[in-house]
């Protein structure tokens, strides 16, 4: 399979004609690339370098949310307002990649999206009780909807 970036980086021209209508047909297969990149790192520090790595090979902004380790059940407001300081500074950031003014409402619809699709997983995970049970560890790990 082509480079699709590769493609895109050559000048116009006969060759670039050629490659890109070789692969005219699997572009509606191809997945959407990402603008940017928004993660925390209270993730394993594998995953973490991989988005690292996703934004250094498609050239776009990497926003990280550093999540301090908590060690305790309460959570300090010190950590609360780092954290909420850095989600003010993400608002801005996507606001200027977006080019769109964060909208209250749209993230509220999202979250409770997100909030029913979690709700949904746990439903599908409680089938792991049952022998044999119907995905194993590594579908957990490759399933789940991040």
């Amino acid at each position: 399979m082509e480079d699709l970036n590769e493609i895109a980086a050559l000048p116009d021209g006969p060759e670039k004609e050629r490659r890109a209508a070789a692969v005219k047909h699997y572009r509606q297969m191809i997945m959407p690339q990402p603008d940017f990149v928004l993660c925390c790192n209270n993730i394993c520090n594998c995953m973490t370098k991989w988005y690292e790595n996703i934004a250094r090979m498609h050239n776009i902004p990497l926003v990280m949310i550093d999540i301090p380790y908590n060690d305790t059940v309460e959570v300090h407001e010190s950590n609360v307002k780092y954290i909420r300081a850095q989600f003010d500074k993400a608002i801005k950031q996507l606001e200027q990649i977006s080019g769109r003014k964060f909208d209250e409402k749209k993230f509220e619809q999202a979250c409770a999206n997100a909030n029913r699709t979690a709700q949904a997983w746990l439903k599908v995970c409680d089938f792991l009780q049952y022998k044999p049970a119907p995905m194993s560890g590594f579908d957990l790990l490759t399933i789940w909807p991040m």
